[in-house]
């Protein structure tokens, strides 16, 4: 790219892919790798702690009948639904316990 073109997003969207694509895991800084580990963890835990919550409840009400085939489980229930429900309530506990 010369000085006067401008990024589209496409071209911002393919350096962060092909960036992601080959990166790999001994080339991330020790202390990237240990905060990383600490975030999934944290992430998990706190899937747990709320998966329980009546929100979780009512919004599985909701939107259970318009899942596809129970082929996910979601973090702490018995229940199995699609992938993008299953991605959906996850995300929304996650989110409903760090606010």
């Amino acid at each position: 790219m010369t000085d006067n073109q401008v990024e589209t997003p496409a071209s911002v969207e393919a350096a962060v892919s092909a960036f992601a694509a080959n990166t790999r895991w001994q080339d991330i800084p020790p202390a990237v790798q240990h905060e990383a580990k600490r975030s999934i963890l944290n992430i998990i835990a706190t899937c747990f702690s709320g998966c329980r919550e009546p929100t979780v409840d009512k919004m599985l009400g909701v939107m259970m009948p318009f899942s596809g085939a129970g082929q996910v489980c979601l973090v702490g229930r018995p229940e199995r639904c699609d992938a993008a429900l299953a991605a959906f309530i996850n995300a929304m506990v996650v989110r409903r316990q760090s606010s």
